[in-house]
């Protein structure tokens, strides 16, 4: 069957999506680029304002500090009109909906959270019809039980499940591919740490929004049960290193 569309943005009305919306809408056009792409959720109202919102923002040029990623983003893109985005109504209490959305794209970024909540119907759409699935979640338990459930079934379809696409996983990630690349010894641990960077002005309040501060929560609440969790997905232990660095 044929994708109507490269990529589906689920869950577009949320802090996440809206986010989400004016990145996708930019790199779709830009170097070369020339993906489809649609939003979707619960109300199209709320969809087609978001688009609405977002349209505004796609013409501002974002001048990061030149140590980050976004220096490599071609800043002289000038926005787009968002008036022809498609809009899906798809909804994680209606399986067929969620089924619908999927056929319809070759890729789903989902940025409908807390993901132990609303994150597993998304992703047994996308396994059953064939399509990848993206999402931000820095949930272990909702990761490693989707690992569990749903590896051999997308190895089947050909397909990739990828959660940890957070703020709090990616710089991570990418230190440690850094770290692999550049030194040559062996390593016994890594430490990390983050700092806050924000466009304009400091916004008041919390720095992360609700959906977040609810993941973990509920994270830390259920901490207990990752350990029988683990013992599925990494049978061999861990190879113990020494000098044994004290935990920070």
């Amino acid at each position: 069957m044929a994708r109507v569309l490269d990529i589906i943005i689920f869950g577009a009305t949320g802090f996440t999506g809206k986010h989400t919306i004016p990145v996708v809408s930019k790199f779709s056009k830009i170097n070369g680029h020339h993906l489809t792409w649609g939003v979707a959720g619960r109300s199209e109202k709320k969809l087609k304002d978001s688009l609405s919102q977002c349209e505004k923002e796609t013409g501002k040029i974002i001048e990061a500090p030149s140590y980050t990623v976004f220096s490599i983003i071609d800043t002289s893109y000038s926005g787009i009109s968002l008036n022809n985005v498609p809009v899906i109504i798809a909804n994680v209490e209606d399986e067929e909906s969620l089924n619908a959305m999927a056929r319809k794209a070759r890729i789903i970024i989902n940025c409908c959270g807390p993901y132990r909540f609303y994150g597993e119907p998304v992703i047994k759409a996308c396994v059953e019809e064939g399509t990848h699935h993206v999402d931000v979640s820095g949930e272990p338990q909702y990761m490693e039980k989707m690992q569990l459930k749903y590896h051999k079934l997308a190895q089947e379809k050909g397909i990739y499940i990828i959660s940890a696409c957070g703020v709090d996983s990616i710089p991570t990630d990418l230190g440690l591919v850094f770290l692999q690349q550049k030194f040559t010894g062996t390593v016994n641990s890594v430490n990390t740490y983050m700092s806050n960077w924000e466009e304009g002005e400091p916004i008041p309040g919390p720095i992360f929004n609700y959906a977040t501060w609810e993941s973990a929560i509920y994270g830390l609440a259920h901490a207990g049960e990752l350990r029988k969790l683990r013992q599925q997905l990494h049978s061999k232990p861990l190879p113990s290193l020494k000098p044994k660095l004290e935990a920070k």
